[in-house]
């Protein structure tokens, strides 16, 4: 055993670790591994000299200072755990508690599969409700060398139970999804009155489930894999409930199931359903209607004749400002005025935006521009006979003509292949790009190619900017509607945050169970961010969920081996900034107690 300084890169600085490391023998070479994390370098630079004499064999004298042992985070678990009791998950979940909390920490700290979870529990700390660390459980090299799955370090009885844990989590959904509902009812005072509902994909790294995982509309970019559709309904930007649908399903299909499970699992009475514009169906609006609820959803915009009925009808006074939630008129200039036509029965909303105005319009100028060039470049190409030529050489490997009637009936189907290959090559130009909403072409009388603006340009343009909102409910005011739509951005970034922060993906299990387990940690750990995000603002600190976690890392548990081989634990604070978080949180700075008597560590 011997020390060794690990340097890791994080957010532009460099960090420095110990770890106690090991010598092994692999694949005829000897390289090192790492046994232990000691802590951080700056936290243990008084206790280098000692360590060192440690691993040299060299026992302290009787009068020797105590010697650390190890160093694991701790700060994020005392968060988690305060937030944990406050919602009283540990009530709900019964046995399976304590793993769950494991299991959403590291999706909130540093997102992994339970393979990589032993790994991470050697760096954090975590316990259960009787004091008794969760400790990774690997597998000797020779053990490891000698198996049939050389690349899993983690002993198989470790992942059964993890995997046992996440199996137990999913029996336990419903009565979670309601559970949290109650909780966060009597916290926040929840606004029942709109239901926010949008839909997410992932990708399987390989087939996926059969069943489950299939190829789709993929938001990701990646049609080529299979997929899985997460639709999740947040009530006051917390999530309310989450389905995981088979990656087939075309969104409007889901919206009837879903509020007929938020009906009979939550209780709620009448609601306003806010969607996109997929969302919208007959069929889905009929569930709505049939339970006496309302819907809030956005219109198609292009080719749907309702946008330009709504262009037509909306009149030059008649517009008044969108307004926030303090009432004022929003920064971007947006403007909303109701275009509803005599005697509808549904009320249409015509929102004008400045600033998506611009930014549609700087889009438009860039892909006509660039579809102009690709035209312009085939025009030459047509102008200096290339498509003519290549129609020559197909037709004279046919054999030369015979007579001046056959030599004018080639020239005339030379000229028609010509053309038509060019006409060809200027669709799939206009095809690749949705040039055909900017651009239409013809070949005049002597072959030459024309472009001009197509017949649809003008729509185009006067298009930019608007958006149209369509709704039954009698007493929505228009800038009420607007500001409800637009936090359907809640759940737009509830997704980016699933995705991007707490690592939904890669998704590697192969049973729809365990699947549908993976996605109900990644919900769990969002409603508890929502819910830190809630009490930062409340205590003014400034700070995102992200950076709170990340700076809690700071706070570490420290066991020190004392003179006479006992052991103490103690708690390192690194830098007053976890302090002031941990304080204006009202989390206690403690040492968990660990157990008297008994196992202190299980796997």
């Amino acid at each position: 055993m011997y020390p060794f300084v690990v340097r890791t890169r994080r957010n532009g600085r460099t960090y420095e670790y110990i770890h106690l490391c090991q010598s092994v023998w692999k694949n005829g070479r000897s390289t090192r591994r790492s046994v232990l994390s000691l802590g951080r370098k700056d936290v243990l630079e008084p206790h280098l000299d000692r360590i060192y004499e440690l691993c040299r064999g060299q026992r302290p004298a009787a009068s020797a200072e105590p010697v650390p042992r190890s160093s694991r985070r701790l700060g994020p678990f005392l968060l988690l755990r305060s937030l944990w009791q406050q919602l009283a998950l540990d009530r709900c979940l019964g046995p399976v508690s304590d793993r769950a909390l494991a299991l959403v920490l590291n999706r909130l700290t540093r997102p992994a599969s339970e393979h990589a979870l032993a790994d991470w529990l050697a760096v954090h700390f975590v316990c259960d409700r009787r004091g008794r660390r969760f400790a990774p459980a690997f597998r000797c090299e020779e053990e490891r060398l000698a198996s049939r799955s050389p690349r899993v370090r983690v002993k198989a009885f470790q992942l059964q139970r993890w995997h046992r844990a996440l199996d137990a989590l999913l029996e336990r959904k419903q009565r979670l999804e309601e559970h949290l509902f109650d909780r966060f009812r009597h916290l926040f005072a929840l606004q029942c009155d709109l239901v926010f509902y949008d839909l997410a994909s992932t990708w399987f790294e390989g087939p996926g489930p059969d069943g489950l995982a299939r190829h789709g509309y993929s938001r990701d970019k990646r049609p080529g894999n299979r997929q899985v559709l997460l639709g999740v309904a947040m009530i006051d930007g917390l999530p309310l409930a989450h389905t995981v649908f088979e990656g087939n399903r075309r969104d409007c299909t889901t919206v009837r199931e879903v509020v007929e499970d938020l009906r009979v699992r939550f209780g709620l009475g009448r609601f306003v359903l806010v969607g996109d514009r997929g969302m919208r169906s007959e069929s889905g609006l009929e569930g709505l209607r049939e339970g006496g609820s309302g819907y809030l959803m956005a219109v198609q915009g292009r080719r749907n004749p309702a946008m330009d009925a709504a262009l037509e009808a909306a009149r030059e006074g008649a517009w008044e400002p969108c307004v926030g939630a303090d009432g004022k008129p929003q920064a971007d200039g947006s403007q909303v005025q109701e275009v509803t036509g005599e005697g509808a029965a549904r009320r249409r909303f015509l929102v004008h935006s400045p600033e998506r105005e611009r930014h549609e319009r700087e889009l438009r100028e860039q892909a006509r521009e660039k579809v102009r060039k690709r035209l312009e470049r085939l025009q030459e190409r047509v102008r200096e006979g290339e498509f003519l030529r290549a129609a020559r050489k197909e037709l004279g490997e046919r054999g030369a003509p015979e007579g001046e009637a056959a030599k004018e009936e080639r020239e005339r189907r030379e000229r028609e292949l010509a053309a038509s290959e060019a006409g060809a090559a200027a669709g799939r130009i206009l095809h690749a790009a949705h040039g055909q909403r900017y651009w239409d072409w013809r070949l005049a009388g002597d072959g030459r190619l024309e472009y001009f603006a197509s017949a649809g340009y003008a729509r185009e343009v006067r298009r930019e900017g608007h958006w149209l909102l369509e709704t039954e409910e009698a007493d929505l005011e228009p800038a009420a509607a607007v500001r409800a739509y637009q936090d359907l951005w809640r759940v737009e970034a509830a997704f980016r945050t699933m995705k991007d922060v707490l690592e939904l993906r890669p998704v590697w299990h192969r049973t729809a169970s365990r699947v549908q387990a993976h996605v109900l940690v990644a919900t769990l750990a969002l409603a508890l961010d929502r819910v830190l995000e809630r009490k930062l603002r409340k205590a003014r600190l400034g700070l995102s969920p992200r950076a709170v976690w990340r700076a809690l890392e700071g706070v570490s548990l420290v066991e020190f081996e004392q003179p006479g081989g006992k052991v103490k634990a103690g708690v390192c604070v690194n830098g007053a900034g976890p302090r002031r978080i941990l304080h204006a949180l009202g989390v206690p700075l403690e040492v968990p107690a660990a157990p008297e008597e008994g196992e202190r560590e299980v796997h």
